[in-house]
C-alpha cells in the first residue's frame, strides 16, 4: 500500500514539474529548384538517394535527406526499410510542404 501511494505521488510530482508543451511550429515552405540551377549534379544527387536506400536496408528503419542552397531545395527524399523504392517528394506530393 505504501509503495502504491509513493508511486502515485512520484508520478503526480513528475507531471506537475513537467514544462508546458511548446506551441506547434508554423508551416515553413521552402521553394523547390532544379539541382542544376543551384549548382548540383542530378546524377550525383541520385547516387546519394541510392546510398541512403542501401544504408536504410542494412541498418536503419528509415531516413530522410534534404539538399538545398540559397534557401531553395534541390532534393528531398525519404526512404524506409523493406521498401523497394525511395519516394522522392516533389511539388505534386500530397504531404509536400511545396504545395
Amino acid at each position: 500500500m505504501r509503495r502504491a501511494i509513493f508511486s502515485l505521488a512520484l508520478v503526480a510530482a513528475c507531471h506537475a514539474a513537467a514544462p508546458a508543451p511548446l506551441p506547434a511550429p508554423s508551416l515553413v515552405v521552402i521553394p523547390r529548384a532544379t539541382p542544376e540551377s543551384l549548382g548540383f549534379d542530378s546524377t550525383r544527387l541520385d547516387s546519394v538517394v541510392t546510398y541512403l536506400r542501401t544504408q536504410v536496408d542494412s541498418a536503419f528503419p528509415g531516413a530522410v535527406v534534404a539538399v538545398g542552397r540559397h534557401g531553395r531545395l534541390a532534393l528531398l527524399a525519404a526512404t524506409r526499410a523493406s521498401s523497394t523504392s525511395t519516394h522522392q517528394c516533389n511539388a505534386t506530393c500530397p504531404n509536400s510542404a511545396a504545395r
